[in-house]
């Protein structure tokens, strides 16, 4: 990836499906794209796709500039 020094770099982004009761991860994906814009729906449709069915909530948890934000949804 370009960094911010316009000097390429070996940059990846690591995204975790993670059962929050019982602890395990449900799925995992890793990507060199600069932004997680676009990485959210692979990771549920990956979900699904392991366990059978669509969890019944998603607490996203991000962390941009050392500030973590979150959002939740409810399916």
């Amino acid at each position: 990836m370009l960094n911010k020094k316009s000097q390429w770099e070996f940059d990846y982004n690591l995204q975790i499906g993670v059962d929050d009761f019982k602890g395990i991860m449900l799925s995992i994906g890793i990507s060199n794209n600069p932004t997680d814009f676009n990485e959210l729906i692979p990771q549920i449709i990956q979900i699904e796709e392991n366990i059978g069915e669509l969890p019944k909530k998603i607490l996203k948890f991000q962390l941009i500039m050392g500030i973590l934000q979150t959002k939740i949804w409810n399916i």
